[in-house]
């Protein structure tokens, strides 16, 4: 980076944005550096949309600023802001050409036939659509004409993409292939990202970090695994991949160890981070780390078998605890083990090696 070059494209500073009273955006502050591939995260209505409509100057702030590479650019009307949308509408032309679609911007902005054509066919080169420039939108896949909206917004060559809910009209497979897709394109060309999506798989796919929203607030933000491994409330916890939350009590604690009180059991774990000295918390633990036991032993949770349920690379076991705590285990140790598993009646949650975790409650 250049002297004097900002360190971000994208800013956010206190940003707050409501509609007819109804708050969308809650004060968020975000930032975004150069060949970064963000991802905004959360369930519909949480403001996603309206924090990517602001970036691009499709919306005004009620209050902060929005700033792209270091300048206020508040009041900059869209086609001034170097960035480009890719909405999950494509919204091509269906008259024109691939040629006469991705050609419209350069069109718009005056750029000479050989200069259009040369960055026409950069940009098909770069969504592997070469060949497709006599084509018109009916006769492309749903794939090839994201591809083409892709291009379209990647020919006027802006700092930032922006891209809301991209893939969703893709099928399961197509959506997968599509994510590598636009992965590598991203790598390829070097600008920064800033993805929409509710899907969790498709943020922890895709993303350099992650912001988790929910009702217009960010929780948190992070790489995929620091917000999968380390969530720091009870939705995000929940909300990104699948967590048992269990209410637990610290009863004694010295240097070494904390004596808890959890599902109707009394362990002795290491310390581990966020444990308060006292009182009550919450212990998020991803059912992929408990591991089932068939034996009795030291710092074991007994339960029962509640159901088993078949993903084909893994199955998942629901069990309950003495006092009724239903847990979620996820085991993919073998047939072997999944044969005891279902042939006992008593079952052991080993959770001393589980890494759980202390989150906030924030269901309210």
């Amino acid at each position: 980076m250049s002297m004097g070059a900002p360190a971000n494209e994208v800013e956010l500073r206190h940003v707050s944005k409501s509609f007819q009273s109804h708050p969308a955006v809650l004060d968020v502050s975000l930032s975004i550096g150069a060949g970064e591939f963000v991802t905004l995260l959360g369930p519909s209505g949480c403001g996603k949309t309206t924090i990517l409509r602001m970036i691009a100057g499709f919306e005004a702030p009620d209050s902060g600023s929005v700033f792209l590479r270091g300048r206020d650019v508040n009041g900059l009307p869209p086609h001034r802001r170097d960035v480009c949308t890719v909405f999950q509408q494509y919204a091509l032309f269906p008259h024109l050409t691939v040629f006469e679609n991705v050609a419209f911007g350069l069109r718009r902005r005056k750029s000479g036939e050989a200069e259009t054509a040369k960055r026409v066919r950069s940009a098909l080169e770069l969504v592997q659509l070469v060949g497709t420039e006599a084509r018109r939108p009916a006769g492309l896949s749903g794939g090839e004409q994201q591809r083409v909206a892709l291009a379209r917004a990647l020919v006027l060559e802006p700092k930032v993409l922006l891209l809301d809910e991209p893939l969703a009209a893709l099928d399961l497979k197509l959506r997968r292939q599509m994510q590598s897709e636009l992965k590598r394109l991203q790598r390829q060309i070097g600008i920064a990202f800033v993805f929409v999506t509710h899907d969790q798989e498709e943020a922890l796919t895709m993303s350099d970090r992650v912001a988790i929203l929910r009702a217009g607030r960010l929780l948190q933000i992070g790489t995929p695994e620091d917000l999968y491994d380390r969530p720091e409330t009870r939705f995000v916890a929940d909300f990104l991949g699948e967590a048992n939350i269990l209410p637990a009590r610290i009863l004694s604690r010295d240097d070494t160890a904390v004596r808890i009180g959890v599902a109707g059991s009394v362990l002795n774990l290491p310390h581990f981070p966020g444990a308060p000295s006292s009182g009550e918390f919450l212990l998020a633990v991803r059912p992929e780390r408990i591991a089932l036991r068939c034996e009795p032993g030291e710092n074991l949770v007994p339960c029962r078998l509640q159901e088993r349920t078949f993903h084909g690379e893994a199955v998942t076991y629901r069990v309950q605890t003495g006092d009724g705590t239903v847990v979620q285990v996820r085991n993919a140790e073998g047939e072997n083990a999944d044969v005891r598993i279902r042939s006992t009646d008593r079952l052991f949650i080993d959770l001393d090696s589980a890494s759980p975790v202390v989150v906030r409650d924030d269901r309210n």
